[in-house]
């Protein structure tokens, strides 16, 4: 289905990419542009408005209302005023201070977005960091079974080993050359997964 996509081998001795830069840098990028705490910022600034509101309805607020009005005959004419002086009483009381629970819970939750995006920032680079470190270790341990399984072979091409040993020698290089493949896949889905974050891969149109 897709011809013009080329197969190739990839280079297991290839280091994969590194994060460029401090972890304070990454954390600034990650934090600073998150949907989940912009949600939880804009919700708490609802709730704080909310609660303003129901502040300033505990308050009077007098109306002053003109009337007018005449009979058939135009003989008779009424003007009148009005003034209204509503009273704020236990209701209102009660409403603001639901209104101001609701604004401490909004920005408790806002404070807790902040704190778990964070510390699922640390942990991604973190371990994005620790997969390149396994990576190498794993680099050098596959070279190592590729000498050790390459002496075997000389050594059987010389009559001093077994088959079993070639083939024990072998069967070790081979699995450390796919443990060194699942360290490189883990290395770069790490890295992946932190530009992600950082909104450095994908980013909505709008932005």
């Amino acid at each position: 289905e897709f011809p013009a996509l080329a197969l190739t081998r990839p280079d297991l001795r290839a280091e994969p990419a590194e994060l460029a830069g401090t972890e304070a840098e990454w954390l600034e990028r990650i934090t600073g542009d998150n949907h989940e705490i912009e949600l939880a910022r804009a919700l708490h600034d609802e709730a704080q408005l909310r609660a303003e509101r129901s502040a300033r309805d505990r308050l009077a607020d007098p109306t002053v209302g003109l009337r007018y009005s005449d009979n058939l005959d135009g003989d008779r004419r009424v003007i009148g005023l009005s003034f209204t002086l509503p009273l704020g009483g236990a209701g209102r009381t009660a409403d603001n201070a639901i209104a101001r629970s609701d604004a401490r819970r909004a920005e408790a939750e806002s404070r807790r977005a902040q704190e778990r995006v964070a510390a699922q920032a640390r942990a991604a680079i973190a371990d994005a960091r620790h997969s390149l470190d396994g990576w190498r270790d794993q680099l050098a341990a596959f070279r190592q079974q590729q000498a050790a399984a390459n002496a075997v072979a000389r050594g059987y091409d010389a009559g001093e080993f077994e088959i079993s040993v070639l083939l024990a020698a072998r069967r070790a290089a081979l699995e450390a050359e796919q443990q060194l493949l699942d360290a490189r896949i883990a290395a770069g889905q790490s890295h992946a997964r932190v530009l992600l974050d950082a909104h450095q891969i994908w980013k909505p149109e709008h932005e």
